[in-house]
């Protein structure tokens, strides 16, 4: 056979085989355009207008429905993975599985409130759309036709030896708490975390030394931060991202806040300060301060109310009236996820 014959020969035999290529390529579900659209957007949409349109209707295996449907589109895109083989779509479906794993640890460790679940779960799937550039999707917060309302009790500068006392106090109320540690304390402590009844609580950083001329110096405070986080982690308290500035964020400038965002950090202030610092065994005078600031703002009607207390004798005496109260206002308590949630300050504000 001369080698014309052999060339035509090959030839026809690589057509083919490149045809039947394409036509198993083409009838995989795998097609190039979710290669290239590799995001949960369309899914998350669809299913958040059926949350939208009440289809889903509200109950305490919400969660239970919602991570299984993403769990299922995991599956999907990590054969989506296997099958292309491509670096960049490595890269973003490790961010999807990140988003998943977080999922599935919250829905392993639910706020005692269902329908702060049913809210924040929402809030989560945003912040995640967000980190890959998509605009935010419409919370649906309307349960039984009532609105839900978030609060978030938050503590600083533990731990302190008054923290159990705190959160078995809170736990004794059925709210959850969350409570930002200043990373010098917690490595003094660290053995009291052992004690501790936390599982219903998450926690945030509270800087390393809390000292003012470290935490207004970008570097020194980032440096700090990452300290703290480190001691976390090799505590059990798991990765957080959830960052409260000692003397609130205000004494940054802009664009150190701006830094500590495109850091990935979500710093979290407060729109009620019980002042509890001031008056640690005054129980009376604090609870009297943060009726005064909740009658306010609850003209304003918000959805999220965010308080500030510490760890005294006299955030004890408070708690379980203003928590009681604001029950019977119909506010859910939660506490604020460690990471994969919103920012909160003064300045940038929550976003809703």
């Amino acid at each position: 056979m001369d080698n014309k014959k052999i060339y035509i020969i090959a030839g026809a035999i690589l057509t083919l085989v490149s045809i039947l290529c394409f036509y198993i390529y083409d009838n995989t579900k795998y097609k190039y355009i979710d290669y290239k659209n590799i995001t949960l957007e369309n899914e998350i949409k669809q299913y958040q207008k059926m949350i939208e349109q009440n289809s889903i209707k509200f109950d305490n295996s919400f969660l239970n429905k919602y991570v299984k449907f993403i769990n299922k589109k995991n599956n999907e895109y990590i054969k989506i993975e296997s099958y292309f083989k491509d670096v960049s779509l490595s890269k973003e479906i490790n961010k999807i599985n990140n988003f998943y794993a977080f999922i599935n640890n919250f829905n392993k460790n639910q706020n005692i409130d269902q329908k702060a679940n049913y809210v924040i779960l929402q809030d989560i799937t945003n912040d995640y759309l967000s980190t890959i550039g998509i605009k935010p999707l419409k919370v649906n917060r309307t349960i039984e036709n009532k609105r839900v309302k978030l609060a978030f009790l938050t503590f600083d500068d533990g731990i302190s030896n008054k923290t159990g006392q705190v959160m078995d106090t809170l736990n004794k109320n059925k709210v959850n708490g969350t409570f930002f540690l200043i990373g010098k304390e917690f490595e003094k402590n660290k053995s009291k975390i052992k004690s501790l009844n936390y599982k219903n609580h998450f926690f945030g950083i509270h800087g390393y030394s809390h000292d003012y001329d470290k935490t207004i110096d970008y570097k020194k405070f980032k440096d700090e931060v990452q300290r703290t986080q480190k001691l976390f982690n090799e505590n059990g308290l798991g990765y957080t991202n959830l960052l409260r500035s000692p003397y609130g964020s205000t004494i940054h400038k802009l664009s150190n806040q701006e830094k500590y965002k495109r850091d990935g950090l979500k710093l979290w202030d407060w729109n009620i300060d019980s002042l509890d610092w001031k008056t640690k065994n005054d129980g009376k005078k604090v609870t009297k301060n943060v009726d005064k600031q909740y009658k306010e703002i609850k003209k304003k009607n918000p959805n999220y109310i965010t308080l500030l207390f510490h760890e005294y004798n006299s955030t004890l005496y408070t708690l379980p009236q203003i928590i009681n109260t604001m029950k019977k206002d119909g506010y859910s308590f939660a506490r604020i996820p460690q990471t994969h949630y919103k920012t909160n300050s003064f300045y940038y504000g929550i976003s809703d």
